[in-house]
């Protein structure tokens, strides 16, 4: 794991706050030729060549023309290097990757719902992959995120951006406990939508191992068991859903090498204010002790199947 730690630059997703992944079909193939070209009259003569050919850069030049105006050179060479770091960093992740915007307040979230649905002020972590509205996303897909409803997002940044994916948990000295994980697009969008985001757990999660890397030395995963006993009451998942709660929990733990480890002081995975009590006193633990020094993780490789 240690080289997969080194190749993802943790650091470098720590304060990225915001990733325009220029990616649709071959287009940014295309565009990386670009970079090459010395010329710029040559390189603007083979960008009008293979636009007019029928590649897929005539809808991501049309994002880039509306959301910076005169497209320049050099701001799209820039742009195509960022897209193909990037690239490597999501098929390391083992997804195919989207654009996101991150939030790690989420100081809107209780605004959105009634009192029953507030959380306590303990609950520390809130974290949201955002869908920001001048980021690059396919055209069935942007046409969704506009007319996303209320009843079918958790949370929307500034009450405008709907959420891609969101994140619970509680802040202690050492560690951080990570709750829940969940993503409303990828579960209820149309399948455009749902295709698109399919690899939000792996980015998301990496995502909370970079920040989490800036404070403390562990990070905690709640097992999916667990998860559902912290649901609230009357939105407990129905029978067979805890399988695809694994997927989402116990197997992101598996990816990262994560060992089950049991706590001697259980801790409360109550989100709700004014709720009893849920105790839990196994969760999946990652060391970050090492993670600074990219040197050495546990695992030597991290098998993850493309999802």
């Amino acid at each position: 794991m240690s080289k997969f730690i080194a190749d993802l630059e943790l650091a470098l997703i720590a304060k990225t706050r915001s990733v325009n992944y220029l990616h649709l079909g071959n287009a940014l193939d295309v565009l990386a030729e670009l970079v090459n070209c010395s010329q710029e009259e040559d390189s603007l003569r083979h960008l009008r060549s293979r636009w007019a050919a029928g590649s897929q850069l005539a809808p991501l030049l049309r994002h880039l023309g509306k959301v910076q105006g005169k497209i320049r050179l050099s701001d799209l060479r820039r742009d195509v290097r960022s897209g193909l770091e990037w690239r490597k960093r999501f098929h390391l992740l083992s997804c195919r990757g989207f654009s996101y915007g991150l939030d790690t307040k989420m100081r809107g979230y209780n605004c959105q719902f009634s009192r029953e649905y507030h959380l306590d002020p303990s609950v520390n972590i809130r974290v949201a992959l955002i869908a920001r509205e001048q980021l690059f996303y396919p055209a069935k897909v942007q046409k969704y995120l506009r007319r996303v409803p209320w009843s079918a997002n958790h949370y929307f940044y500034k009450g405008r951006d709907p959420s891609i994916a969101i994140c619970f948990g509680k802040k202690q000295q050492d560690a951080w406990f990570i709750f829940t994980m969940q993503s409303d697009l990828a579960s209820h969008g149309p399948c455009a939508v749902r295709e698109h985001f399919r690899g939000w757990r792996h980015v998301l999660f990496a995502n909370l191992v970079a920040q989490a890397s800036q404070y403390v030395s562990k990070i905690y995963l709640c097992p999916a068991q667990g998860v559902e006993r912290g649901c609230h009451p009357g939105t407990k998942p129905l029978p067979g859903l805890s399988e695809k709660w694994k997927g989402i929990y116990d197997r992101t733990a598996e990816q990262w090498g994560m060992k089950l480890a049991h706590l001697l002081d259980p801790v409360d995975i109550q989100m709700y204010r004014g709720l009893e009590p849920v105790y839990v006193d196994r969760f999946y633990e990652l060391r970050l002790e090492d993670l600074s020094n990219r040197s050495t993780c546990g695992q030597e490789d991290l098998c993850i199947e493309r999802t």
